[in-house]
């Protein structure tokens, strides 16, 4: 059987596509990290959305809701998981920054915490636990 594309094939090695793996921990860190990415961009654009599919097939823009905000102690942090806060440490879900300038510095920290495996615990314990399954319906006697 000849090649398919013998002049792509020059350049590169075909193989066996390898097996996708869905490991929890590595879903749930892409999934911070790209959450992450979003509130970096959000110092820059305050007005960010993300298109969120709904019913029907369609996208309809979402704003971005913020884990920073003003305070009397100064700008708190407060990292989030889809909706449910970070435990950074026992009873501490936040981090107090004296000013906006330490807001970037803050979220690239979050953002190599969680690519290095440090927040595994803490994204673990922030998901939400999985619905249980309804009950199948009786067997309709014949």
């Amino acid at each position: 059987m000849a090649a398919v594309l013998p002049t792509l094939l020059k350049n590169f090695k075909a193989v066996a596509a390898p097996a996708r793996t869905a490991d929890p921990k590595t879903i749930r860190r892409q999934t911070f990290m790209k959450a992450v990415s979003e509130q970096m961009q959000m110092i820059d654009n305050p007005q960010l959305t993300r298109a969120v599919k709904v019913k029907g097939g369609e996208t309809k823009a979402v704003p971005v809701k913020p884990w920073f905000f003003d305070s009397a102690d100064g700008l708190i942090l407060q990292p989030k998981f889809g909706v449910r806060s970070v435990e950074l440490a026992p009873g501490a879900n936040a981090l107090r920054l004296s000013n906006r300038g330490e807001l970037k510095k803050a979220l690239e920290g979050l953002a190599a915490a969680a690519a290095a495996g440090e927040l595994d615990d803490a994204l673990a314990r922030a998901q939400p636990a999985p619905k249980p399954k309804k009950p199948a319906p009786p067997a309709k006697a014949s």
